[in-house]
């Protein structure tokens, strides 16, 4: 996720997610702490979420390299 984003923002951009199970999710990254909800009602990562960018490029990078 990149930027603060509204709830129909995120559902649009996930094709084939249902309300609740992105709700659900939603939930689930808050309660970790890796997503935060402003007080506008936008949704946005923390820094503790961005720590898992390295990770996320890493495989992207690893899966191009070796199993494409």
């Amino acid at each position: 996720m990149t930027g603060d984003k509204r709830f129909c923002e995120i559902e649009s951009d996930l094709q084939n997610i249902s309300t609740r199970t992105l709700t659900n999710k939603l939930k689930q990254l808050r309660e970790k702490e890796l997503i935060e909800k402003t007080d506008t009602g936008f949704y946005r990562v923390t820094k503790k979420g961005l720590g898992i960018r390295i990770i996320e490029q890493a495989m992207i990078k690893y899966s191009q390299q070796y199993l494409s």
